[in-house]
């Protein structure tokens, strides 16, 4: 992996992005928190019905809907952290640049 970096546009595009990320993460996480709750009150035996056939539905039903609620927050909060990542590395870049360029104009030739 090269350890070169390229912002075509700049950095504050490229924290724009990352800004714009970690709100779509949140966003989703919280989305699919809300929904795993709609879910819970909806997946019932009052609504399929107490009797064999709802029994069996809820059953083959088992624990998929929770699984996938769960892997889409933790996608949520996942691209929220890269969100921060990429902003704290951007952050890093212009710090660095900062940096190099003081010590370019240190020298005296």
């Amino acid at each position: 992996m090269s350890g070169y970096v390229e912002l075509t546009h700049g950095s504050g595009e490229a924290k724009s992005v990352g800004e714009r990320l970690g709100t779509a993460g949140s966003d989703f996480a919280d989305a699919a928190e809300q929904a795993k709750k709609e879910h819970d009150n909806l997946a019932t035996l009052a609504t399929f019905g107490d009797d064999k056939l709802g029994h069996q539905f809820m059953a083959n039903l088992g624990d998929a809907p929770d699984k996938l609620f769960d892997a889409m927050e933790k996608l949520g909060q996942q691209l929220h952290t890269i969100s921060t990542q990429l902003r704290q590395g951007v952050d890093m870049q212009e710090q660095s640049d900062r940096e190099n360029f003081l010590r370019v104009n240190r020298i005296h030739v």
